[in-house]
C-alpha cells in the first residue's frame, strides 16, 4: 500500500516539476513569424512560471512555436484566429527555451476560449 501511495505522489510531483509557464485567458497582442520558421506570439499578460531562460532577450509575455511544423502551423493559426476574433487564449509552455537559443519559452499547448 505504501508503494502505491508513493508511486502516485511521485507522478504528481514529477508532472508539476516539468510544467512550463502559463498564460491566460489573455488576448494576443502581436504575432511575429521569422524567416527561419519560428513564430512568436505576444500576449497582453505576463507568462507566469516560465523557466529562467525566458525573457532574456524577448518580452516576458511571449511564447514561441515553429511555423514550419504541423504543430507550429496550428499554434499560429490559433493565434491568428484569436487575434482576428478578439478572443482570448490560454497557453502552457514546455518549460524550455530550446527553439530560440534561450530567450522565449517554447509553446506546449493552448486553446482559445
Amino acid at each position: 500500500m505504501k508503494r502505491a501511495i508513493f508511486a502516485v505522489l511521485s507522478v504528481c510531483f514529477a508532472s508539476v516539476a516539468f510544467a512550463g509557464g502559463t498564460v491566460g485567458p489573455a488576448h494576443v497582442v502581436a504575432i511575429r513569424i521569422n524567416p527561419d520558421g519560428t513564430g512568436m506570439v505576444q500576449f497582453d499578460q505576463i507568462v507566469s512560471g516560465s523557466p529562467n531562460c525566458a525573457g532574456t532577450y524577448a518580452p516576458y509575455n511571449s511564447m514561441l512555436s515553429f511555423g514550419n511544423t504541423s504543430q507550429g502551423k496550428e499554434v499560429l493559426a490559433l493565434a491568428l484566429t484569436a487575434k482576428a476574433m478578439g478572443s482570448t487564449i490560454q497557453a502552457i509552455g514546455l518549460g524550455s527555451c530550446i527553439n530560440t537559443s534561450g530567450s522565449v519559452e517554447d509553446w506546449g499547448t493552448g486553446w482559445m476560449n
